[in-house]
């Protein structure tokens, strides 16, 4: 049993008062004390509203003081805050309201009944004395996954989960009270919010600022606040890596430590980024929203290993699963399924059983596990293409078209066919002005992967479509196939 978040935050706000416990993107600093402060006035603002126990509360997930003194303020109440991207659509943002019902909206400006969460900056109370009346049963957030199908299931994130998932983390990257984390995700999505909640946890320093598209800003803050930590996904360090090059070695002798995720990065990527930071713990971690960090990777610890996405981490178990719900051995292919205390009861409205084996939660992610422990990925289940009752892992053709020159990048999906049932559709983004034609695509990854897994079908894009954590949305490449 690991102390709740909100009880250790309450305790560091004591041990910690005057130290600083955010920044903001405007480089205003709020301590510890000031911290507590504020999360007693919007406290109190919440219970005039009559929010309590079990209410679910939407906030506009900006990078805003108001959103975190909210955040912990539900937590406090026993209330359920769910996060939402302030880019939302307005469509989306009704089908969530409709959804969850909420006893109180809170967004980036006030209408349609809900109050601009910037009016939740400025409140304050000098009344601390009270304490927060949770349990590790008690649900502390929503969750909702976009994933690649775009139809959202809202995870149910306990107390308990988080308070689990946050010393899982540490443990593997180390964080302690002297790190200074600058963080640059959204606080909408699950690896961002959880990067916050670590800093805070130990009594840490975090550093706001809105992405990685303005590097001069990124690494201005880096050194102005002696920034020690950073956490990112993997396509921003594509973006960053872009834009400024191998500028972030300047910071080897800085930071201790980095932590990527949400996406895939090639073996090649992870080492040139070990050789950017060789006194860096650069890890990177392997999840979900359901499931936080199941799998976690160091960089320098696992060079021989690369290819894989890491070994368990210290308070997870992970298992490879078949059809049938048996248990496979070592380099048997199965899903890849995860059990622990950060690992979701399941999801509002939904028969929770169909994605559980037992206690084990089924990633949707095919893979296999080497008998060192190390677990290596091979595709996702609904991805994988048919072609004529053979299986085609979309990833591997992806990878072997964005190695081709002139193309920038790639995504594959099944398409229907009357022989074949489906064959594989590429989707291509290309770098300069040729465009290969099909033939073309044909005869140069001929002899590289198999002649089933050619695409047999070709559509140039200006840009493929993925979330914001960088998963690809294939489903809606799919349609452009039925068109």
């Amino acid at each position: 049993m690991y102390t709740l978040c909100i009880e250790q935050l309450l305790a560091n706000t004591v041990t910690h008062k005057d130290k600083t416990a955010l920044i903001s993107v405007t480089g205003q600093p709020v301590t510890y004390g000031e911290l507590l402060w504020h999360i007693s006035g919007v406290r109190e603002r919440f219970q005039e509203m009559g929010i309590g126990r079990g209410d679910y509360v939407i906030l506009s997930a900006s990078k805003t003081f108001g959103f975190v003194y909210a955040y912990f303020a539900l937590h406090s109440l026993g209330a359920v805050c769910a996060p939402v991207d302030p880019q939302s659509t307005s469509g989306r943002l009704t089908l969530l309201r409709n959804f969850l019902k909420p006893k109180a909206q809170f967004w980036t400006e006030a209408g349609n009944g809900m109050e601009a969460i910037t009016v939740l900056d400025a409140l304050a109370s000098d009344n601390t004395t009270w304490q927060p009346t949770v349990s590790a049963a008690d649900l502390a957030d929503v969750m909702f996954t976009s994933g690649t199908t775009g139809i959202p299931k809202c995870a149910c994130i306990t107390h308990g989960n988080l308070a689990y998932a946050v010393n899982n983390i540490n443990m593997f990257i180390g964080n302690t009270a002297e790190d200074v984390e600058i963080n640059p995700m959204p606080l909408s999505h699950s690896f961002g919010l959880a990067r916050m909640r670590c800093t805070l946890y130990v009594g840490a320093t975090m550093v706001l600022i809105d992405g990685v598209s303005r590097p001069k800003a990124l690494f201005h803050a880096m050194n102005k606040y002696g920034v020690t930590g950073i956490g990112m996904v993997a396509p921003a360090w594509t973006v960053l890596k872009r834009l400024s090059g191998d500028k972030m070695a300047d910071y080897k002798n800085q930071l201790r430590y980095v932590e990527f995720g949400s996406a895939p990065m090639p073996a090649q990527e992870k080492a040139h980024l070990a050789s950017l930071l060789p006194h860096t713990r650069v890890c990177m971690h392997y999840g979900a929203t359901e499931a936080s960090r199941a799998i976690f990777q160091e960089f320098h610890e696992d060079a021989d290993h690369l290819d894989s996405v890491g070994c368990r981490s210290p308070l997870t178990e992970v298992a490879i699963i078949n059809a049938e719900g048996e248990h496979l051995g070592f380099d048997q292919e199965g899903e890849v399924c995860v059990k622990g205390g950060m690992v979701s009861a399941g999801y509002l409205g939904m028969d929770s059983a169909l994605f559980f084996w037992g206690d084990y939660f089924r990633t949707g992610d095919l893979g296999y596990r080497r008998n060192d422990g190390h677990v290596v990925l091979t595709g996702r289940i609904t991805e994988i293409i048919n072609v004529g009752g053979r299986k085609v892992n979309p990833s591997e053709v992806d990878q072997a078209l964005i190695a081709l020159p002139g193309i920038q990048d790639a995504a594959c999906v099944a398409a229907p066919d009357p022989l074949a049932g489906e064959v594989v559709a590429a989707c291509l983004v290309a770098s300069g002005d040729k465009r290969f034609e099909l033939d073309e695509i044909r005869s140069l990854l001929r002899g590289i992967i198999e002649e089933y897994k050619l695409p047999a079908r070709l559509l140039y894009v200006d840009a493929i479509p993925k979330t914001n954590s960088g998963k690809i949305q294939r489903l809606e490449l799919k349609a452009k196939f039925r068109q």
